[in-house]
């Protein structure tokens, strides 16, 4: 019998799911656990995600690293790590090349771990009332386009691990749109602007379980 695959959510807000002024948590991982269990896939989700933490922060590596490390004393190894985090960063006063670095140094910690695939995701869309070419929206077009165009690997350069890392960037922010959503679905799926409704948490766990599904399987 196979042995269980282990996946860890790890984030911010929109890792914990939160929604309705934080008055409800509806992480996307839940629906993620349920698609797996559906499908008879022996996997157990693990969720990390802190409202407002930043991946700039010491605390959100750390925050990584003692997970990794539960992990490793647990004898657990993870299939897969997700990484939605750099939106609270770009409301902050970092520049889109620091961000990127930072989510480039986590991707490196779950590779010093062992991970089997790190998935890291773009930016999501997000509606703050401020036009298309504010300085908050271009530093997140401008994060995403340096995840988009880095090597398919952004672990080069670094000690190669006995096990060797998968990089994915999964761009979910063309994938789950917001501003390209008719008015009935931007109703549905998204709260408040930046978070979602407990439905678009689940259309998030679906569309993370087509990209995981695949190379869980393996």
């Amino acid at each position: 019998m196979a042995s269980t695959k282990h996946v860890l959510l790890f984030g911010d807000s929109l890792t914990a799911g939160y929604t309705k002024r934080g008055w409800l948590f509806h992480p996307y991982g839940e629906k993620l656990q349920t698609l797996f269990d559906a499908a008879n896939l022996d996997v157990q989700v693990t969720i990390d995600g802190l409202s407002g933490d930043r991946v700039i922060f010491l605390p959100w590596e750390h925050r990584l690293r003692t997970q990794l490390e539960k992990m490793r004393r647990s004898e657990i190894a993870y299939g897969a790590v997700v990484i939605l985090g750099g939106i609270n960063d770009v409301f902050s006063s970092a520049d889109p090349q620091d961000i990127f670095d930072c989510l480039c140094t986590t991707y490196r910690l779950c590779e010093e771990f062992g991970v089997g695939h790190v998935i890291g995701c773009s930016l999501m869309e997000v509606d703050t009332g401020r036009d298309e070419g504010s300085e908050d929206e271009m530093k997140r077009v401008a994060v995403n386009e340096l995840l988009r165009s880095s090597p398919s690997s952004p672990f080069a350069g670094t000690k190669v691990p006995m096990t060797a890392t998968r990089f994915t960037f999964f761009d979910l922010s063309d994938k789950f749109p917001l501003h390209r959503l008719s008015p009935e679905d931007k109703k549905l799926y998204w709260d408040d602007g930046v978070h979602c409704t407990a439905a678009g948490y689940d259309r998030m766990g679906e569309l993370v379980f087509e990209v995981l599904k695949p190379l869980l399987g393996e």
